[in-house]
């Protein structure tokens, strides 16, 4: 029965069908994931035609003079521009981009023995990953990442050459202008080889490594530092706004469950874990410290104001809802020390609290939540209002809820620890592949201090389950031949 499957998962007509069926997914998320914005889809699409009229702004056309981005860089936006800003051809090149990735994969994974059997298994275990379709359709980020993250694990296994160091130089600037959370990774990288090759190859991996790094800060994060400092008066290379206010959400995450925000991101919302960490009264109670903190920190930056913030704020949030308040660069500045200042004095007192949450969000960003559906959510606090859930209803909303968490649960949960296992088993062998490893930690582990978003390591999904299906196929085939024994050989 094994070699019957063997033989199945290896022929090219398996591998036909099941890439049929890709494709055939592809059209259909059309139907079954368009005609819904993402949070962020305004700003994106206000970006790209801030482009058009060569400027680096949403607020063209709003404001007399349109303050310029501070939380992001262009690449995404630019992106946008080149589709003419047009949703529905975002989308097409969004799905374009998929099958791009699902062919590299394919390339990989290929090589060497097995190769058919590793594609088509591939092919497989890739089909119910709704969540890369569902990204495809999202005017987000993270369907031009996923390609390109996938392009640099497959170049970054390559053996050392200057045509791989200048080539994955390029490749994670492109993903860095796209989003700049890949700034310490060529770095990351090179301390890595540092530690994990001896001799004569940490060297030659040091001096790839070292050219990389080098054509990385000269292609992205150097020329984004200029344009802040001729832009904002700030030489950064990375968004001025920073991520303290992530941080700030993801330490208060836990705390309130349902409730929302009208400080710096209005109308922003804490998801609800399906087992809460807290009751309702320690929510509520949590909501008032966590309002009392911004109070302080919205004092403490009144004086960082221009004239053009106290002018502009006030309709950017009255009249625009959908779009992210841009402050001055004075503002956004003093408003990212003093959200870290209060984030770190949070931290300072609750250690413990603080470490459980972080580990619990490095599980969350692999694995989806059952997410119940909010009948209610408070964004301002009002006495005796607090956030309602409610149930899913029929089958269909119960497979809705169920079905992400069951999914990402056995991929990335089981098929996570099974990956690590085999890593552990023949470390030796996946030395090799070291590269898509290394970047797969780095996505994740820099995340971890922010707030759960699932979204943040979908750019990896696709070469972490082309990782799983090489680990299963060399696993189950070595498994093959403990059983049956070395084939017999003629003296």
């Amino acid at each position: 029965m094994r070699d019957l499957f063997q033989r199945i998962l290896s022929s090219r007509k398996t591998r036909l069908v099941l890439f049929v069926l890709h494709i055939v997914m592809m059209v259909m998320g059309f139907w079954v994931f368009g005609g819904r914005p993402s949070g962020d889809q305004a700003t994106y699409i206000r970006l790209a035609e801030g482009l058009e009229q060569g400027t680096f702004s949403y607020w063209v056309g709003i404001l007399e003079d349109p303050p310029l981005e501070t939380y992001r860089t262009h690449g995404y936006p630019v992106f946008l521009w080149l589709v003419n800003q047009n949703i529905t051809a975002a989308r097409v090149a969004q799905n374009v981009l998929l099958l791009i990735n699902l062919l590299l994969l394919l390339l990989w994974v290929g090589k060497g023995p097995n190769g058919p059997l590793k594609q088509n298994v591939l092919l497989l275990l890739l089909l119910p990953q709704f969540q890369l379709l569902h990204y495809a359709h999202e005017i987000l980020p993270e369907a031009v990442m996923l390609p390109l993250c996938s392009a640099v694990a497959v170049v970054g296994m390559a053996p050392h050459s200057i045509r791989r160091s200048i080539l994955l130089g390029v490749l994670i600037a492109l993903a860095w202008w796209i989003r700049p959370v890949l700034l310490l990774f060529p770095l990351f990288v090179l301390l890595a080889d540092l530690l994990l090759n001896r001799g004569a190859d940490r060297w030659t991996a040091l001096r790839a490594d070292l050219i990389t790094l080098v054509l990385f800060v000269l292609l992205a994060p150097l020329p984004f530092a200029l344009w802040n400092l001729g832009a904002h008066g700030v030489f950064k290379p990375v968004p001025i706004s920073g991520s303290s206010v992530i941080s700030n959400m993801g330490f208060w995450q836990h705390r309130l469950p349902g409730y929302g925000s009208m400080h710096y991101f209005n109308y922003n919302y804490f998801g609800r874990e399906f087992y809460p960490w807290v009751s309702d009264d320690e929510a509520a109670m949590h909501y008032a410290h966590y309002n009392e903190q911004w109070e302080r920190i919205e004092a403490a930056a009144t004086p960082f104001m221009s004239s053009s913030d106290k002018a502009n704020i006030p309709i950017m949030e009255g009249s625009y809802p959908d779009l992210f308040v841009t402050r001055s660069a004075r503002l956004t500045v003093a408003l990212d020390s003093l959200i870290a200042r209060e984030t770190m004095a949070s931290i300072r007192t609750e250690p413990g609290y603080y470490l459980a949450t972080r580990a619990y969000t490095a599980i969350r960003l692999w694995i989806t939540n059952i997410n119940r559906p909010m009948e209610r959510m408070v964004f301002r606090p009002e006495p005796g209002v607090r956030p309602m859930v409610g149930n899913a209803i029929g089958l269909k909303g119960r497979l809705g809820m169920l079905a992400p968490f069951l999914l990402s649960f056995v991929t990335f949960g089981i098929g996570g620890i099974f990956l690590l296992y085999c890593i552990l088993r023949d470390r030796k062998r996946w030395h090799e592949r070291r590269f898509a490893l290394m970047l797969v930690l780095y996505i994740w582990v820099i995340h971890i201090p922010m707030a759960i978003q699932s979204r943040y390591t979908v750019p990896v999904h696709g070469i972490v389950i082309a990782l799983i299906t090489v680990a299963a196929v060399e696993y189950f085939l070595s498994a093959k031949k403990r059983v049956v024994g070395p084939s017999p050989t003629t003296p």
